[in-house]
């Protein structure tokens, strides 16, 4: 070319073609004789392919060696056999890392491969919520005691970190006719508990130091079956649970004493199995018994994901090993053993499931949908 003619000409040369098309040869093979040279001298085998994937760039990126930075859709690079390789998944603003994906199954967002055969591995980010979660019914009394009857009263849970306006909301039974409007400037603190009451004044002489209580609702609630929803100001609903007075539900709360108490208030309310007889009268106002004995084995909320899934069901939250069940609509168990981060559903056929996470002496159930 005329640049490098140039060159050759200020430096009182000849221009040879020949040697332009040695230095691109010498280049372009330079990096294979380096790795050839290193692997000699510190008697590596081999080169091995780690190839990075990601469906969405825009959601994070893949930090190698705490260096270079990965986004991209498709990425390859050689490395040397059994030198340990770290990854970093780094999501971006609005994402949350999910899990790693394909050749290495993993929760946890740093990864250290040993590289000891070619290996694919993706990156899964999840959009972040930030949107104000929904409130949790969290108790029940629909038949008091002898002993300590309080009436009937509901209680409502707050699991967001700020406070929850719920003025002018809504809380029915299962007929739509019985109607307690919740007045105005009611809000629920963050991570805190209110009472709704049929009479504040049985409720009160039951629970004299409980203060975070409204009422009174006109309508009482069946000791046979019936359902608590609470709707917003817009008559969305917000929550529901429909329960019955016999098996599975826990019969201890139709006239004995104890309340239907939510087992922890990150798990699901349609379900039976995560309701119990925990303490003697309830605790309304406060905090369930059993949601104590679960943090010993939970990090925070426990998630499942990807829900629907085709394969593989991921558990994040769990402190230690959990015996975990899956168990079909008709109650037969399909399937069960001892995890911490995942269990596979490849094999089972296209349905809802559920799944039961057994912490210590207690079982809690999740739905689950395999695609």
């Amino acid at each position: 070319s005329s640049e490098n003619s140039a060159h050759y000409s200020r430096w009182n040369d000849s221009y040879n073609e020949s040697n332009l098309a040695n230095m691109k040869t010498f280049s372009n093979n330079r990096s294979t004789y380096v790795k050839y040279h290193i692997r000699n001298r510190f008697n590596i085998p081999s080169n091995k392919r780690l190839t990075l994937l990601s469906d969405e760039i825009n959601r994070g990126f893949i930090k190698v060696n705490n260096n270079i930075e990965i986004q991209k859709g498709y990425w390859g690079g050689d490395y040397f056999e059994d030198i340990p390789v770290t990854l970093k998944a780094v999501a971006e603003t609005g994402f949350v890392f999910s899990h790693w994906s394909g050749d290495i199954e993993s929760t946890d967002e740093e990864i250290e491969l040993s590289m000891l055969s070619d290996l694919s591995v993706k990156a899964n980010f999840i959009e972040s919520s930030t949107e104000t979660k929904s409130i949790v019914i969290n108790e029940i009394n629909y038949k008091s005691g002898d002993v300590v009857d309080a009436g009937d009263w509901i209680e409502l849970y707050n699991p967001n970190s700020t406070p929850l306006d719920i003025s002018n909301w809504t809380y029915k039974d299962s007929k739509d006719d019985n109607i307690f409007i919740i007045p105005d400037d009611t809000s629920i603190a963050a991570h805190s508990y209110l009472v709704i009451t049929k009479s504040t004044v049985d409720f009160t002489s039951a629970f004299p130091d409980v203060e975070n209580f409204i009422g009174d609702f006109d309508f009482g609630l069946s000791s046979s079956s019936d359902a608590v929803r609470i709707f917003n100001a817009d008559l969305e609903l917000q929550d529901e649970v429909h329960y019955e007075a016999v098996d599975p539900w826990p019969i201890c709360a139709n006239g004995q004493g104890p309340t239907l108490e939510l087992k922890s208030p990150n798990l699901d309310n349609s379900l039976p199995e995560n309701w119990g007889c925990l303490s003697t009268n309830g605790t309304p106002g406060a905090i369930n018994d059993e949601t104590l004995g679960i943090e010993n084995f939970l990090e925070e909320k426990l998630s499942l994901y990807p829900n629907p899934t085709e394969g593989y069901l991921y558990i994040k939250g769990l402190k230690k090993d959990a015996y975990v069940r899956i168990i079909d609509t008709n109650g037969k168990i399909i399937e069960q053993r001892i995890t911490s981060d995942k269990v596979h559903l490849g094999n089972l056929e296209p349905g809802l499931y559920i799944l039961h996470v057994v912490l210590g002496e207690n079982a809690f159930g999740y739905k689950i949908i395999k695609k």
